[in-house]
């Protein structure tokens, strides 16, 4: 199936960073960001990320095929794992954190890499790593995947 000829359908060039959160969690949110077309998902170690549990990367490739077969996506998103904020950083010194420090926005870019952080947001030395800090239009506190479900909703439905 993740062969089969493309019919002239733009696929998503979106690219979404979000900290690592209860792995249990971040399984149930997978194919959710597989369905919506998410290309890439950057998972990276935060100074608050859970870090007692190791990351089962053949169980999540497992969790997006079966993604794929049953929402009929042909390319499987991709996974990438930085092992610290830092190192994300180094890699991708554009990318906008998103925390509830930053300033309010309601659009979103398809071509920039939004970085969701883990339960508990950022710490203020993660928060320098950062050139542009953005914040939810949401009167409410989201849950990490609450957050990265809806801006790749918003970006691409």
């Amino acid at each position: 199936f993740l062969n089969k000829k493309s019919q002239n359908i733009k696929q998503s060039e979106l690219n979404l960073a979000l900290a690592i959160i209860d792995i249990k969690i971040l399984e149930k949110t997978l194919p959710f960001l597989n369905e919506l077309g998410v290309k890439k998902l950057h998972l990276v170690f935060t100074n608050f990320s859970q870090r007692n549990f190791k990351i089962d990367l053949e169980r999540f490739e497992k969790i997006i095929i079966s993604s794929c077969e049953q929402c009929g996506r042909n390319t499987k998103m991709d996974l990438i794992i930085h092992q610290s904020t830092q190192e994300f950083v180094q890699k991708f010194p554009n990318a906008i954190m998103v925390d509830f420090q930053g300033e309010q926005q309601s659009h979103f870019d398809e071509k920039e890499l939004y970085f969701i952080g883990p339960e508990g947001g950022f710490n203020n030395d993660e928060r320098l790593l950062f050139n542009r800090k953005i914040s939810l239009k949401s009167s409410n506190i989201l849950k990490s995947q609450t957050a990265i479900i809806a801006i790749a909703s918003k970006i691409l439905l």
